[in-house]
């Protein structure tokens, strides 16, 4: 490589640098749809654990009675069931890097 390629490939990647930083702009964009994600994500999974425990409140009634007095009740769990916003972010990234390096080849 000449100099002025090298040169030239530095200066490149002080920008990407920039770009990649910890507060960059990448960083933000893959934060705000991480944020997203997780927002549609937990929705999704709040209708199915609802389905899943109409369904078993038909077709187990007694049961359901019992889980009822449980700490906490059955009809809570839907509330609590969320896939964290780290988890969505990090397989954001490995997606990311993936179709980055499927470019350069």
């Amino acid at each position: 490589m000449n100099c002025l390629c090298l040169n030239q490939l530095y200066q490149s990647l002080c920008e990407l640098a920039h770009v990649l930083s910890v507060d960059g702009p990448v960083k933000q964009r893959l934060d705000t749809l991480a944020g997203e994600l997780a927002k549609a994500a937990d929705k999704e999974l709040q209708v199915v654990v609802d389905s899943m425990v109409s369904l078993c409140r038909e077709l187990c009634p007694m049961s359901c009675l019992a889980a009822e007095r449980l700490s906490p009740p059955l009809s809570s769990i839907s509330e609590q069931v969320s896939i964290p916003r780290s988890t969505i972010r990090s397989a954001l990234m490995e997606r990311a890097a993936e179709d980055i390096n499927r470019a350069l080849e």
